[in-house]
């Protein structure tokens, strides 16, 4: 409810009133990388640059640590799957 609140307030120009509402969804969740943005983007608006900037970091550590747990296992290493890869189709010859 928080973040679509600060987010119609952010939409509207009312970046103080939404500042509130997503720091609080960081403090209760400091990996809400959606919460991390809108304060970004707060923060640049609202003239504070260092804060924004701090802010874009964390998203940008959030970012690689989402995309480095999507990373398949390779065969053979913990957390890789035990089934045999699916054989791709043959293709079919008119």
């Amino acid at each position: 409810m928080q973040y679509v609140t600060g987010t119609v307030l952010m939409q509207s120009g009312y970046f103080a009133e939404a500042q509130p509402l997503f720091e609080n969804l960081v403090r209760l969740d400091p990996k809400e990388l959606r919460a991390h943005i809108a304060l970004a983007r707060i923060y640049g608006r609202r003239g504070k640059p260092e804060l924004a900037r701090k802010e874009t970091q964390i998203v940008n550590q959030l970012e690689k640590e989402k995309a480095s747990q999507s990373v398949p296992a390779a065969p053979g290493r913990p957390g890789a799957s035990q089934q045999p890869p699916v054989p791709s189709p043959v293709p079919v010859r008119n």
